[in-house]
């Protein structure tokens, strides 16, 4: 394939003159000839890039030879010289995508360091284990404190640190974690020379190279920010000497997934001396790169909250500032968000923090809920804009109240994201606005319509930023929580008990859909009988395994274990810790494998040593058996320490129950494993399968876990869907939603169980 564009060399436009000149042809001429513009024959002669095409075609219209006019590609010797060329002619396009930017409402761009907060990234994922386990678990706080996993004890590591040290990085992170601010930071310092200062920033919007027409490969897509020829910019690639960020990989379109995940594959691997960054969203999507680090961003601490709040609150209020140069107003934000503890735990989250700075703004008082927060913080996005500059609109949408703006962006939400659409095209957009403005009491003739809807789109984009323009002709949500949140209430807002009820069979369907997660979360939080939609939740989980006989033998036996121990903890937590233990076993979920590496310093060395958790003797014993026998780990020094503490714990606890033959049992497998790490681990290349066996058939016959289910991979899969919608289920009785008490409790306490008719 040729390159994109090239340059003549000084000896070249002579050359090309006096073809010129030789065929009487005037510049007037050639370009209508050529099918140039001016400009583009002046940029030639001036030694400036232009397409590879356009010289082509001069050549074959002058019958000159190509090679006779071209400047040749920089030698490879001269690679110090390339990158600072190519750093140069990018210099323009990083400073300008990514220099600035527009949080929400304010009226004109600002310097991206006027209000960023130096990101921390965990070198665990830990919102795919800690958290999620403890939710799933349903443990409260106090459970969650006395087991060492109440908090996120993963290490923080400077974000740019984690870049500079990790050439292939992959970063992920919630919805307005702030990935792509941070990403846009990284194109920015190394820009300036602060950071990798012999790298060469390349930020591409995966979305945008994605659905550029013509789908070019990703190289060529990076070699269009140069007016370099491709071959030097493969060449400084080639070198290592690349910054290349990749950003938003869940918000590809489900059409162009496996293109865009076998380019980026494949440029990893070619060009793997390079330090190669991709964002995606947690719990959108799969994604495996195997050279890829994935760690995780992490929320924001308080000094981080404190430190946003100041920096906000100089830029909107900048009059306000103590002795110190800091924001008076940014303190008086922190301190009411300290005395409202769950308002501070959203504050976590840089998107809610800037929510909650702009609520704070108008009226000093913090939503309780999530979906409220949205619900508050849109208001002022869509009420504020022309209020405070006194503009009256004259297009259909300027004249919408801020309910029936809110009515069109929920329209609007819920027809894409129902196909599966973030992305939708210009005409699906006005396609859509024009079905909710027909309906208007003023609405007009079809004509008229396609104005006003090409109007409204017009106006959403450039007054509010809810949509935005992605690329020529593609649209989306600008975030896609803001997507979620419309949807949800497209869903609440519907009057009509009929289609009330179509609607909450459309959003069951969805149960076991991450995608439809955060919608779930909403639509409970907006319910104003949140115990009906949970109900329905409940009812259409328990029915996904009702009609298989050995799902529900399962189901029988976690009922059974559970009812066998006697702690202080829910229920519903000691079910899940069975139910989720068997289900590891049996390869449906990783969950317990990531449980037991977290586990085997806060829960066994506790176990041992904290006399005051008050467990059941038998559910510890369960419990250390499970550390002890897990074996699906890497094989480290450590580990084996733990398992050593696990046994001593079960040793300690099988007393307790006065089993001797269990106790003796334990004694003789332990006594089988050498002392040393070095000889332990030759010991476990030959009998560590027939040690694990011995284990296992203990468990079983003293303790009635560690069973071989042998599910089929259809169960599997079902048990892994039942899996996330109970863990939905969890996460919304856990939300601010408004419902009866009773009703909550009884599906909390019936979470977990066989199907009763």
């Amino acid at each position: 394939m040729p390159v994109q564009s090239r340059r003549l060399s000084k000896d070249g436009i002579k050359v090309l003159k006096q073809a010129i000149k030789r065929n009487g042809w005037t510049q007037t001429d050639l370009v209508k000839a050529v099918e140039i513009s001016r400009s583009t024959l002046h940029q030639l002669l001036k030694e400036q890039p232009v397409k590879f095409d356009t010289i082509e075609n001069l050549c074959d219209l002058l019958e000159l030879e190509i090679g006779q006019l071209l400047e040749p590609i920089a030698p490879s010797d001269d690679l110090e010289a390339l990158v600072r060329r190519l750093r140069s002619q990018g210099s323009a396009s990083i400073q300008k995508r990514c220099g600035e930017m527009r949080v929400l409402d304010m009226t004109t761009p600002i310097g991206l360091g006027s209000i960023y907060t130096d990101v921390n990234i965990l070198e665990g994922l830990a919102s795919k284990t800690r958290r999620d386990l403890g939710e799933l678990m349903d443990c409260g706080p106090e459970e969650f404190d006395r087991f060492g996993l109440g908090k996120v004890r993963e290490a923080r590591v400077d974000g740019l640190e984690a870049v500079e040290r990790v050439q292939q990085l992959m970063i992920l992170g919630r919805p307005g974690a702030g990935k792509t601010t941070f990403m846009k930071r990284l194109a920015t310092v190394c820009n300036g020379g602060t950071f990798l200062a012999g790298q060469v920033p390349i930020f591409v919007t995966l979305k945008e190279w994605a659905e550029t027409t013509g789908k070019p490969g990703l190289l060529e897509f990076v070699g269009r920010s140069f007016s370099e020829p491709i071959e030097a910019v493969k060449q400084a690639l080639e070198s290592g000497r690349g910054l290349v960020l990749l950003d938003g990989l869940d918000e590809v379109l489900e059409g162009d997934h496996d293109r865009v995940l076998t380019e980026i594959r494949s440029f990893a691997e070619n060009y793997s001396d390079n330090h190669v960054v991709i964002t995606c969203r947690i719990a959108a999507r799969e994604y495996i790169f195997q050279q890829f680090t994935e760690v995780e961003v992490a929320d924001f601490s308080d000094e981080q909250i404190q430190e946003f709040a100041n920096r906000w609150f100089l830029v909107r209020e900048p009059e306000a500032i103590d002795d110190e140069g800091r924001s008076t107003v940014g303190q008086l934000f922190w301190d009411a968000l300290s005395d409202r503890e769950p308002v501070k735990e959203l504050a976590a989250n840089p998107l809610l923090l800037t929510l909650l700075c702009l609520e704070f703004e108008n009226s000093a008082e913090f939503p309780k809920s999530r979906a409220e927060l949205y619900e508050r913080g849109l208001h002022v996005l869509l009420s504020k804009w022309d209020g405070q500059r006194r503009i009256r609109r004259e297009s259909a949408y300027g004249k919408l109240s801020v309910r029936r703006k809110e009515s069109l962006l929920a329209q609007l939400a819920i027809a894409t994201f129902a196909r599966g659409e973030y992305f939708f095209k210009e005409r699906v957009a006005i396609q859509e606005i024009g079905k909710y403005i027909e309906n208007l009491p003023d609405a007009r003739s079809d004509e008229d319509l396609l104005v006003d809807s090409r109007s409204v789109l017009r106006d959403i984009v450039a007054q509010h930023g809810l949509l935005t323009e992605r690329a020529t002709g593609i649209y989306s949500f600008s975030h896609l929580t803001f997507h979620e949140y419309f949807v949800a209430r497209s869903i609440v807002d519907i009057s009509n008990p009929v289609k009330y009820e179509a609607a909450l069979s459309l959003l069951m369907e969805h149960v076991a859909d991450k995608r439809w997660r955060e919608v779930f979360l909403l639509v409970v939080e907006r319910s104003e009988d949140a115990g009906y939609v949970l109900t329905r939740v409940k009812r259409e989980i328990d029915e996904m395994l009702a009609d298989d006989e050995s799902l529900q033998k399962f189901l029988v036996w976690v009922k059974t274990k559970t009812d066998e121990v006697n702690i202080t903890y829910k229920p519903a937590a000691v079910r899940a810790f069975y139910f989720f233990n068997a289900l590891a076993r049996a390869g449906t979920t990783d969950l317990l494998n990531r449980f037991v590496f977290i586990i085997n310093h806060a829960l066994a060395r506790s176990l041992g040593l904290a006399p005051n958790l008050n467990l059941d003797p038998g559910f510890a014993l369960d419990l250390a058996l499970c550390l002890a026998f897990d074996q699906t780990l890497n094989f480290n020094y450590y580990l084996s320490l733990d398992r050593r503490e696990a046994f001593d714990v079960a040793f300690d606890r099988a007393r307790d129950l006065a089993d001797r033959a269990l106790v003796q049992q334990l004694q003789q497998l332990c006594n089988h494993m050498p002392n040393g790490f070095d000889d332990l681990k030759e010991w476990f290349k030959s009998n560590g399968q027939d040690w694990i066996r011995q284990l296992r058939k203990v468990m079983i016959e003293h303790r009635n876990i560690s069973h071989d289910w042998q599910f089929s991979q259809s169960q599997k899969e079902l048990l892994r869907k039942y899996y996330d919608a109970n863990k939905l289920l969890v996460d919304c009785l856990k939300s601010e939603c408004y419902a009866n008490r009773q009703v909550l409790q009884h599906i909390e306490d019936t979470l977990l169980l066989p199907f009763e008719n």
